[in-house]
């Protein structure tokens, strides 16, 4: 029935984190997803029996490696399951390697149990790498990824009972990350007001004061630069600058990207780039951009996102007086230089030119910089108001004749959600990067001449031709007029006669006579040096008669409502701000299903653990406000649940969640992990443990150097001793 399919499909989803439709789904009823992998159809990782066999490998990994490792502590713990270690049958099922999936797991023989870790396989996927992770920590390993993102199948997960015994992983470096203590988001900081505050009585905390201070800097901030926009929201025509912004139409005509380039990154043209990695080089930079008097500034930025709580900038692109900008936030120093930008984004009367500013740039630049966009120009706004096929700023440089156009899409392909942490930039990411920002203020002049080319480029000659058939045909009603009357109409006729011209063309000549605007103007004689050289009067009032005027100012351009409304579009765009969200803690996914699998009865979990998770979310959130970041700097929330699931004792069980800990975790200087395992020990007794939890995290806190010891060594007690005393301190 119905309500049995769609139990069905969220055991599925519970079990492998994905939709699996039965067998009885797209069936000749007619109801139901049809079968195939059509819309909505997403296979599971793994299905539940794949996931039971994982997981009784993971546990015949740590229960026998521990045996060969250290043979003489058999006790309790370890017996409990004898049922695993004694049964011949499935001894033998692990002696040789293991298929489960269509994926190859190491048979689990004594030389790879007595290694220092274990290679599990590289086939496997993103989403069942994440999943096994997972279940590592359940049981009680250590793991983490190894090998080559960037080489198919070259990612594998690495797993171990001993606290060191990662360290022998050949190449294994910590995952790439923003270097989170020097790179502080201006919107988080708390160092903008002096710490020596007026006002302050002594029986107030300095602390808090501090803190409402640098949050009301913000907003003041914040304010500010609001206000200066919003006022060109009202105004979009001030946007327009009357030294700067007058257009030529004959100029522009036919011009497009054809013949610019983006040049290579070679010693020999670093006078066309520079790339900003200290201090130093940002004030440079600046200096240039004031110096050269720059009117227009192309800018794009490349961000970390994993999500709308964890964000970062990477990278700036600037693009002024025909030289780009490559600015390496991350670089030791750069990203507190930053700031000297804002003169230059602030200042209205130069123009700041993006593509989709609205989604990552401006809430980048408000969030880590403090930097306002006024008077910006978006190229996407005016893409959309123009109808162009393609409104991506790839597609729009192939529009307009980019001759490059094909290597710009392909490395926009290739770079656009790569991670832009990774460090030091190649150069396709640094062309990838001058791409971006290098085409922006020839394309906005391009767009500037598409919206308004039919109101005044085009207008103007059909106005013209209008205004010569109203002045002929006024001139054509007097002559007609006085002949009736008697007048003498000698010279008209005479005129005719000579130039064999109908009284009709000699008004359209005569309406010839037009000052350089174009515009017909009586009594006003053709001056002789008009018509030297010529030969022929005639010739010379047909030339003049197709003269059109090409140069429109930017007080004409104010007057076009389609550029206004881009611009006015534009700004409204630079108020899309950063708002800090917060993340709710008991509403992610990861929460649902953990609550999800308690219910049926897979995972132990009570009131108690969600107690301690929400206690490990507020110590978390005031970690962030004593250092001046975010609270996903300090940890994800992910790792707060699975510590509630794994209940730590010290700080290498700790590792057990997570091998590679946040930074701030990480720093031990900083305190911070021993205040979360403090919080951790104070509430194991409301807690019950999850698959042996204190009891297996003491067990496996033991060195790969002390079973080296432990077979003919003096320092396996003094390595034992330390781990012991370690954890027994820190579960205190």
């Amino acid at each position: 029935t119905q309500p049995a399919r769609a139990m069905g499909r969220w055991r599925a989803r519970r079990l492998g984190g994905g939709f699996a439709p039965s067998d009885n789904d797209g069936g000749g009823s007619g109801h139901g997803r049809r079968r195939g992998r059509g819309k909505g159809y997403n296979h599971p990782p793994f299905a539940k029996h794949e996931l039971d066999r994982i997981r009784s490998y993971c546990d015949q990994y740590r229960v026998r490696a521990e045996r060969v490792c250290f043979r003489h502590e058999h006790d309790a713990a370890d017996d409990a399951d004898g049922d695993i270690r004694d049964d011949g049958a499935k001894e033998d099922v692990y002696a040789e390697p293991i298929v489960i999936g269509k994926h190859t797991f190491p048979a689990l023989a004594e030389d790879i149990l007595s290694a220092p870790y274990l290679d599990l396989p590289s086939t496997l996927s993103a989403k069942q790498r994440r999943i096994i992770h997972e279940l590592c920590v359940d049981v009680g390993l250590f793991h983490c990824g190894a090998g080559d993102r960037n080489v198919p199948n070259g990612r594998r997960i690495v797993v171990s009972i001993h606290y060191d015994g990662l360290q022998h992983v050949p190449n294994l470096s910590e995952p790439i990350s923003v270097p989170i203590m020097r790179c502080l988001p201006w919107y988080y900081r708390n160092d903008h007001v002096n710490v020596n505050l007026p006002g302050i009585g002594a029986d107030q905390d300095t602390s808090e004061c501090l803190a409402d201070a640098n949050k009301q800097f913000v907003l003041n901030s914040t304010l500010k630069g609001r206000q200066a926009i919003e006022a060109l929201i009202d105004q979009p025509g001030e946007c327009l600058r009357d030294a700067h912004d007058a257009i030529d139409f004959s100029e522009l005509e036919g011009m497009d990207l054809s013949q610019d380039d983006v040049s290579p990154n070679t010693d020999v043209e670093q006078d066309a780039w520079m790339l900003v990695d200290t201090p130093e080089k940002m004030a440079a930079c600046v200096r240039e951009i004031t110096d050269s008097q720059a009117s227009e500034i192309g800018l794009d930025i490349e961000c970390y996102n994993r999500s709308k709580y964890e964000q970062a900038t990477c990278l700036i692109q600037l693009h002024a007086h025909n030289k780009d900008y490559v600015i390496d936030t991350l670089a030791p120093g750069v990203w507190d230089a930053v700031h000297l930008l804002e003169p230059l984004f602030s200042d209205p009367n130069i123009v700041k030119i993006g593509h989709s500013v609205t989604g990552t740039d401006v809430p980048s630049l408000h969030r880590d910089f403090g930097l306002f966009l006024v008077n910006c120009f978006d190229t996407y706004e005016a893409a959309k108001v123009l109808h162009l096929r393609k409104q991506n700023l790839a597609g729009l440089c192939e529009h307009y004749g980019l001759r490059a156009s094909e290597e710009y899409s392909s490395l926009k392909k290739q770079y656009q959600n790569c991670d832009w942490r990774r460090r030091p930039l190649t150069e396709p990411m640094i062309r990838y990067g001058r791409y971006d920002a290098h085409f922006l203020l020839l394309i906005r002049k391009l767009m500037i001449r598409d919206l308004t080319r039919g109101e005044l480029w085009d207008k103007s000659a059909s106005d013209m031709e209008e205004e010569a058939k109203i002045v002929a045909a006024a001139l054509a009603a007097t002559l007609r007029s006085a002949d009736s009357k008697g007048w003498d109409t000698s010279l008209a006729d005479s005129s005719e006669a000579d130039n064999g011209s109908s009284a009709g063309e000699l008004s359209r000549q005569s309406s010839t006579l037009t000052d350089d605007g174009g515009y017909f103007t009586p009594g006003e004689e053709e001056s002789d040096e008009s018509i030297e050289g010529t030969g022929d009067v005639g010739s010379s009032r047909n030339a003049r008669k197709h003269k059109r005027r090409s140069v429109f100012t930017a007080n004409e351009l104010r007057l076009h409502l389609g550029l206004m409304r881009v611009i006015s579009l534009s700004q409204e765009a630079c108020l899309k701000m950063w708002k800090a969200p917060r993340e709710q803690a008991l509403k992610t996914d990861a929460f649902i299903n953990t609550l999800k699998q308690a219910a049926y009865g897979t995972m132990n979990w009570n009131d108690g653990r969600t107690e301690l998770y929400q206690k490990l979310v507020q110590w978390r959130d005031r970690v962030a406000d004593a250092e001046g970041t975010y609270p996903g700097a300090v940890c994800s929330l992910d790792l707060l649940l699975s510590i509630c699931k794994r209940m730590p004792t010290c700080r290498w069980s700790l590792r057990q969640v997570d091998y590679f800990l946040p930074a701030i975790l990480a720093d031990e200087s900083l305190g911070y992990s021993g205040e979360l395992l403090s919080i951790v020990g104070s509430s194991r007794s409301n807690c019950t443990s999850s698959n042996g939890g204190n009891e297996v995290s003491t067990r496996l806190v033991r060195s790969y150097e002390e079973r080296i010891a432990d077979r003919g060594g003096d320092i396996g007690d003094e390595c034992a001793s330390d781990a012991s005393n370690m954890c027994e301190e820190n579960g205190k």
